[in-house]
């Protein structure tokens, strides 16, 4: 059947004057799409890549936006995104199917004609109210009966949905691969944008990167909305985290803009947020850097602690340099932030405030070595 599949993928055709979809992507990115076309969660896409699951949707919202995947519904997004990545790198969609998933492809010949329909248009995209539309049933018959039939026999017993969604469509594609022509018919125009409309609102926002001077304090209640609009969130969930209403939180925000001098308006919605949380990572880093005062000298073992954070890396990578442990590289970060006055907020996007903490002791040490400066 692989064989099968292979040849029909082999007889598309791409677009000769369009540029690799793929090529916008980073290193880590192609890492967590290869996860997800293999049907990882988001859970255990963090897990894999040793990060936070708000830094994989951060990266997953990356991939689509360089793709030119658009649309809100998630299914349908990773069904797209797995078509492309079927064309664009045959050989290595082909090695990723299992074992147990070429074992399992014949259980689609147990389906009834009714729930081979609903799954043929499941994997084209349809959402579940046009399925029922078409084949003439209640959303709640096909939701809680057919869908449920369909993965029981195809032994699909995740919870997650879109772990069925991804595996449901590689069963049947393995099993009808014929239908992959009409699949990449839907798809193949988003090549043909994909990552200018990215790449474009990427360059918007450099003049404002580039302009951050975050000159007068916040107080304690705009600094603890400042923390919850760097981790990911629409303004209705980082209002109800912060129990306020979104009224009094877009009032934190224009304070936070009007004494940081940041402007940002326009765009796509999802677009904004992404931005906003790139500027204010920033911003805050550069305020923590401007309040570097180091005064007190480190011992030998802080200062070799400190060349380590400077190279980066995750507190246990760290710590095995060292050979030390976890608990005790973190004394050691203790004393150098005490002694120099530095603090650093643990909440937020993991990355950036492991680079947030490399880019502050680096700015901390050349202050130490150059006081005049």
């Amino acid at each position: 059947m692989l064989k099968n599949l292979e040849e029909i993928i082999n007889t598309i055709q791409l677009p000769p004057s369009k540029p690799n979809p793929f090529e916008n992507l980073t290193e880590c990115e192609f890492n967590v799409l290869e996860l997800i076309i293999k049907s990882c969660a988001n859970l255990e896409i963090s897990e894999i890549q040793y990060t936070s699951k708000n830094t994989v949707r951060t990266h997953i919202k990356h991939i689509y936006s360089k793709l030119g995947v658009l649309g809100k519904d998630r299914h349908g997004k990773d069904r797209k995104a797995t078509i492309l990545y079927m064309v664009y790198h045959p050989k290595s969609f082909l090695n990723s199917y299992t074992k147990k998933e070429l074992e399992n492809v014949k259980f689609i010949d147990n389906l009834t004609p009714k729930e081979l329909s609903v799954l043929e248009y499941y994997v084209m995209g349809f959402s579940h109210k046009k399925i029922a539309d078409k084949l003439k049933m209640s959303k709640n018959t096909l939701k809680s009966s057919h869908l449920v039939n369909i993965f029981y026999k195809l032994y699909i017993e995740e919870k997650d949905t879109h772990k069925k969604n991804i595996r449901a469509m590689r069963l049947y594609m393995l099993r009808y691969p014929e239908i992959i022509p009409s699949l990449y018919s839907q798809v193949k125009h988003f090549t043909a944008n994909s990552g200018k409309c990215h790449s474009k609102k990427e360059m918007d926002i450099e003049p404002i990167l580039s302009n951050i001077t975050p000159s007068q304090d916040l107080t304690p209640r705009e600094l603890e909305t400042l923390d919850e609009l760097i981790k990911e969130g629409s303004n209705k969930e980082i209002a109800y985290r912060l129990f306020i209403t979104k009224n009094t939180l877009k009032s934190h925000i224009r304070s936070i803009n009007k004494k940081w001098d940041i402007e940002l308006t326009g765009g796509n919605p999802g677009f904004i947020r992404t931005a906003r949380q790139q500027i204010y990572t920033k911003a805050l880093e550069i305020h923590l850097k401007s309040n570097i005062t180091p005064s007190q000298d480190l011992t030998p073992r802080e200062l070799e602690t400190l060349d380590e954070l400077i190279k980066g890396g995750p507190n246990k990578e760290i710590a095995h340099r060292l050979f030390i442990t976890k608990n005790t590289l973190r004394s050691h970060i203790q004393g150098i932030n005490k002694k120099w006055d530095i603090e650093l907020d643990g909440s937020g996007n993991h990355e950036a405030m492991l680079t947030a903490r490399q880019q502050t002791y680096t700015k901390a040490l050349e202050m130490r070595l150059n006081p005049k400066k």
